[in-house]
């Protein structure tokens, strides 16, 4: 059974998918049902002689072209590019590591279902134009399914290939799998810091791969009598390891670390430490005016509150501009409310302008 001199039809079925009687069926170009009497509303003949390959062309009942059905050039061109990103991952996964074959294989399986739908007549149901078989939606399914599939296969295994060691006991297969283990190690986010001894500061960091461990991954110090490291340790997330330890200031000075991997290969940015002691005196008050002096034989209580509770004259220092004018005398230390209590005695012993400043000291050796 035609439609008439046409047979681009597939005989026996519906539009619908449902059995027919003989002398029905389909035109599958237009998806037009075929009456017994085998006429379709949207062509009377079909002739492809002369023309292009991969195309059906319908003619009019007067023999003049009425459409021609060609293959998708945009399907063609959305398989270039699939293709051109999949050879792309595919250099970047020579580099970085096999889990970036997973987007090759998902990019060329999506390539490939482009390519096919681009060969099927966008008015033909099944697959490369033929009145039969897999459907072009099924055939698109089945592709998606495989490409994500085929990404998490290959990405999964990829990881736990990187995490294998060598069976040999020797030195350099040691080394070999050690280099291959860690793939990345992440940067601090601050580099630079001012501590007073006996500061901490908590780090945390990404790893990768997962289940790396202080065998493959270290925390260097440029100077132990600065900085002291301790508390590392590994946990996994998903696919990456986060290391966190707690650098302790216990020395003055600069210094330096840098989480590296035990080849040396794999290193994050540098932290820098400027360290020194605190401060003795952490808080000195103002004196009041009414300490000042006027006259040459004017005296002048003066009291003073200083932090933390418990300093003595070691502590701080007791500076005179001009001791020909002002004279200090009766030094006397107490303590009062969790603060020490300085009090001293000024003269006026001459002519002339003098001043008194209280600083406190910095930490000394044997202090």
């Amino acid at each position: 059974m035609a439609c008439k001199d046409c047979t681009c039809y597939v005989d026996g079925h519906s539009k619908n998918g449902g059995r027919l009687p003989a002398g029905q069926g389909l035109c599958t170009m237009y998806s037009q049902d075929v009456s017994a009497g085998g006429n379709c509303s949207s062509c009377m003949s079909v002739n492809d002689k002369g023309s292009k390959k991969g195309s059906v062309t319908h003619y009019s009942s007067n023999g003049t072209t009425a459409h021609t059905n060609k293959p998708r050039k945009g399907m063609k061109a959305w398989a270039i590019v699939c293709f051109v990103f999949a050879g792309i991952y595919a250099l970047i996964a020579l580099g970085v590591g096999t889990m970036m074959f997973g987007m090759t294989a998902f990019l060329c399986i999506l390539g490939v279902m482009l390519l096919v739908l681009y060969k099927s007549p966008k008015h033909i149901p099944y697959l490369f134009g033929k009145s039969s078989g897999m459907t072009k939606t099924t055939f698109v399914i089945i592709c998606i399914a495989a490409a994500f599939c085929s990404f998490a296969l290959i990405a999964g295994t990829s990881e736990d290939m990187t995490t294998q060691t060598g069976a040999g006991t020797n030195e350099s297969s040691t080394n070999a799998s050690t280099v291959s283990k860690v793939t990345s190690i992440g940067n601090f986010k601050t580099t630079e810091y001012e501590l007073f001894v006996g500061e901490s500061v908590e780090f945390s960091l990404e790893l990768r791969p997962k289940d790396l461990t202080a065998e493959s991954v270290g925390v260097e110090v440029s100077d132990n009598s600065i900085l002291s490291v301790s508390d590392i340790a590994f946990t996994t997330e998903g696919r990456k390891t986060i290391l966190t330890f707690k650098c302790t200031v216990i020395g003055e000075g600069e210094a330096t670390i840098v989480v590296k991997s035990i080849t040396g290969d794999k290193t994050s940015n540098t932290v820098s430490f400027k360290a020194e002691h605190p401060p003795i005196v952490t808080a000195i008050g103002k004196f009041s005016p009414s300490y000042a002096i006027q006259e040459v034989g004017d005296q002048r209580t003066v009291t003073v509150y200083m932090k933390p509770i418990d300093l003595t004259m070691d502590d701080f220092v007791i500076e005179n501009s001009d001791e020909t004018i002002i004279s200090v005398s009766d030094i006397a230390l107490a303590t009062e409310n969790e603060q020490t209590v300085l009090t001293f005695t000024v003269t006026g012993i001459g002519v002339g302008k003098a001043s008194i400043t209280i600083k406190g000291c910095r930490w000394k050796d044997g202090i």
